[in-house]
């Protein structure tokens, strides 16, 4: 029976690509960037879930994440309106809580 991934084994999994096409047709994707933020599109579509989900992770605090700063200063003199980044670590980590624990459900 396997034990979940520690955090040092969740390290990077996701890296940013580039796609190369070769004169004789071939296609090969070349790693560039290990991606250390995200989106919140990103991050619904590797948790299998809906973007309101994940700003209601972020909230809870379940996940990691920032906002790196008003895009344009409100006139209703509310908070920051930039986008959410995410941290990828903290969304792997929480997709491999979640299948342990669904794992330990099914043994059960």
């Amino acid at each position: 029976m396997s034990t979940p991934a520690t955090a040092a084994q969740l390290t990077f999994c996701l890296w940013e690509t580039a796609i190369e096409k070769s004169p004789d047709g071939a296609v090969t994707l070349r790693p560039r960037v290990p991606l250390s933020q995200m989106s919140v599109r990103q991050a619904a579509g590797i948790l299998g879930c809906s973007p309101w989900t994940v700003q209601t992770l972020y909230q809870a605090g379940l996940i990691d994440g920032y906002k790196p700063g008003a895009r344009v200063v409100r006139k209703d003199g509310r908070g920051s309106n930039a986008t959410l980044r995410l941290d990828s670590g903290s969304v792997l980590e929480y997709k491999a809580r979640q299948q342990a624990l669904a794992r330990a459900e099914r043994a059960s």
